[in-house]
């Protein structure tokens, strides 16, 4: 009679081993690469969202506008330079004047009249430049009002694989009386 073991060798325990660790290193650079593109691609997705979402609400504003009181807006000036920076716009009401500034934080904020201001980007992004031209002829048949906004990915405390900055231009013609 043979006497036959059922089970596996040190040996053979040694081959697997070896073989699963090959299989993982080769593996790992792969998942960590898929990681780090759907990281990049996430972040140039929320900044590019963001940017759009700051886009149109700033030109509804300036649409919703009746005049541009230049005398208390800073033009041709990085908004994001000092939240003392604005651009004000007479409202449809003589004392709502729409007003639009950066904090320090780097929120594009939109405040009308005596309400709230109200904040345009997510805190995950952050305005870093928005510069308002008065575009408006002389003749002031028109009211018109362009702007340069960059938007960048902003990470509080952890390490990101990938940010991202985004430049916009537009413009936007203020309604007439």
């Amino acid at each position: 009679m043979k006497n036959v073991k059922n089970g596996i060798t040190y040996i053979e325990l040694l081959l697997y081993i070896a073989l699963i660790g090959v299989l993982i290193s080769a593996v790992i650079p792969f998942t960590l690469a898929v990681i780090q593109n759907g990281e990049k691609s996430n972040t140039q997705r929320e900044v590019t969202n963001a940017a759009y979402v700051v886009t149109e609400k700033i030109k509804a504003q300036i649409r919703n506008g009746r005049t541009i009181n230049s005398g208390s807006s800073n033009f041709d000036v990085d908004l994001a330079s000092s939240s003392a920076n604005q651009i004000s716009i007479g409202g449809s009401a003589p004392n709502d004047p729409i007003l639009i500034n950066v904090t320090p934080q780097g929120i594009a904020q939109i405040k009308i009249g005596a309400n709230a201001a109200v904040a345009l980007n997510p805190a995950s992004t952050h305005v870093s430049s928005l510069v308002f031209k008065n575009n408006s002829p002389t003749d002031l048949r028109s009211k018109n009002l362009s702007f340069i906004l960059t938007m960048t990915s902003s990470y509080a405390g952890s390490s990101p694989y990938y940010t991202y900055s985004i430049t916009v231009r537009s413009a936007a013609e203020l309604r007439s009386n």
